[in-house]
């Protein structure tokens, strides 16, 4: 499966990312480029372009982006809300 169209649509596309910052942006596009690589077919391409867009979207919503556990601020995944 050729990847790079959809290496380049991930890149030139303005909209899969026009609402979040450039520090949400970056790793959540280099997510998506070791998943293309790992994509087998057009349709698991597909869907990771997808994904990051429903991300921007729901950034853009106001939708507050997860911390990832390992970063400060994040909630203790021992505790549980009483």
């Amino acid at each position: 499966m050729d990847i790079q169209p959809f290496l380049d649509r991930l890149h030139d596309d303005e909209s899969l990312t026009d609402n979040l910052t450039d520090e949400q942006a970056t790793p959540l596009l280099a997510w998506g480029e070791a998943r293309l690589e790992k994509a087998a077919t057009d349709d698991e391409a597909r869907e990771v372009i997808e994904t990051i867009r429903r991300i921007n979207r729901c950034a853009g919503e106001g939708v507050p982006l997860l911390i990832p556990p390992d970063e400060p601020g994040s909630p203790d995944p021992d505790q549980h809300p009483s």
